[in-house]
């Protein structure tokens, strides 16, 4: 009995021992076949970065038979789809091959990672890839310095001071918002600070010849994280809370391809991460109050089309927002936001959220303000007044950039207000000349 049972309990034993020992033997021969040689070795793989405009890609490889064709296969971080660039090469055996990228400037965002890899077919068909390879998308022409609080980095290159302020300036524009919405920087924000308008030319796209001779960029939002900055520019502290505003509330919505924040609310929230609302955006809208004269809430899901319209239409989106914070508090307001990034619009979140329709929310603020309700008569009345008022050419204030120049239109907003535009979004000041103002948004995709 006691034979038997030994017996028994050791055979279990010895499968166990067949079983490890058969798969041991797998593994080396997997080991051994993922260390057999390719017909191509890709020896030497490399990059030469020519900042805003281009990136030459290199290769040098050893091949048991001639290649048939090569290609450079390459993304940038955050991209799902691979982009492929057919490569000029030489060689059978010692294969030489280059593929350039041409790049305009602020096609990339500066600090964005490029993944690239080297792919090989001979004529038969197989097919061999090298090792992912990256690196970093940044100004070499400047020997970048960077300070960093929480999610929030800033990269200067000649003023601490003013790297500092940004630093500053940004965090306390998070905290603020934070506060006022329970929105957080889901993902590290970069902020670069250039020194000047020229050295700054590079990193950001041209809008156009007429455009450009016309304004001073004050600031750029890139992309979902990155935010470029002119250090010399008129108030870097507001500019810099106004776009990292505007970064946030895109993290918020970057999960959903169908949400959507109406301008007003966007714009609003961005202003009120500035601090007080700018005088010219005060006067314009005390003006069209005391003239029962404001614009609809309907009408401010999207810019304005007059450029007349702009100062108002900055300064009643702060005061859209401040009643609500006000009235109904920062955990409402991050409530719509998230009923928002699902993809719900404006008209279901708003009742959800805070509780009452569009037209209640107008109703209430117009209530507050001092007007009486308005009739959609009234309204329409009061809007065709505006865009037909002729107004002098005043001082320089901020303008919408960053998309194409529409309409032709040679007109100022009135001075000292803030106008801007969300992803991609810039600050601008207009020279003292008639500036071509383009007002639109792009939400989704952010590419510029």
């Amino acid at each position: 009995m006691e034979k038997n049972a030994f017996r028994g309990s050791a055979g279990p034993a010895r499968v166990a021992v067949l079983v490890l020992a058969l798969a041991l033997a797998l593994l080396l021969g997997v080991a051994a076949s993922a260390q057999e040689p390719t017909w191509i070795d890709f020896a030497s793989v490399g990059h030469e970065l020519r900042f805003a405009e281009s990136v030459t890609f290199t290769l040098e490889a050893e091949a048991s038979h001639p290649p048939e064709r090569l290609w450079l296969v390459y993304r940038l971080e955050g991209e799902r789809a691979n982009n492929l660039g057919l490569a000029v090469f030489s060689g059978d055996r010692q294969v030489e091959a280059s593929w350039v990228w041409v790049i305009e400037p602020g096609q990339i965002s500066p600090g964005a990672t490029l993944y690239y890899r080297w792919a090989a077919e001979d004529a038969e068909g197989n097919r061999v890839e090298s090792e992912e390879s990256s690196f970093e998308y940044t100004d070499p022409r400047f020997d970048w310095q960077v300070l960093e609080q929480g999610m929030l980095s800033v990269n200067y290159y000649r003023d601490e001071k003013v790297g500092r302020q940004v630093l500053r300036a940004g965090t306390e524009a998070l905290d603020k918002l934070d506060g006022n919405t329970g929105e957080e920087a889901t993902e590290p924000i970069s902020v670069y600070v250039y020194a000047n308008e020229e050295d700054m030319s590079s990193a950001i796209p041209m809008r156009s010849e007429g455009f450009d001779a016309r304004t001073v960029t004050l600031g750029m939002t890139m992309d979902e994280t990155t935010l470029v900055l002119l250090s010399s520019g008129d108030d870097i502290v507001g500019t810099t809370a106004h776009e990292l505003s505007h970064i946030v509330v895109s993290q918020a919505m970057a999960d959903n391809p169908f949400a959507d924040v109406p301008r007003w609310l966007d714009e609003g929230l961005a202003m009120y991460a500035e601090g007080a609302m700018p005088s010219g955006n005060q006067r314009a809208l005390e003006k069209a109050i005391a003239e029962d004269r404001v614009l609809s809430l309907r009408s401010m899901t999207s810019y304005p089309g007059e450029a007349d319209l702009i100062d108002l239409f900055y300064g009643e989106a702060y005061s859209l927002v401040d009643y609500l914070l006000s009235n109904y508090g920062a955990d409402a307001m991050h409530t719509l936001l998230a009923t928002l990034s699902e993809g719900v619009p404006i008209e279901e979140a708003l009742p959800e959220a805070h509780g009452l329709t569009l037209a209640e929310l107008e109703q209430g603020w117009r209530s507050s303000v001092g007007l009486q309700p308005a009739t959609s008569a009234t309204a329409a009345a009061a809007t065709a007044a505006l865009a037909d008022q002729e107004k002098p050419s005043p001082a320089p204030t901020r303008a919408a950039a960053g998309g194409e120049v529409g309409g032709g239109q040679e007109k100022q907003p009135e001075g000292g207000g803030r106008a801007g535009r969300g992803l991609p979004c810039a600050g601008v000041a207009l020279l003292p000349v008639a500036a071509v103002l383009f007002v639109g948004r792009s939400y989704r995709r952010h590419a510029t």
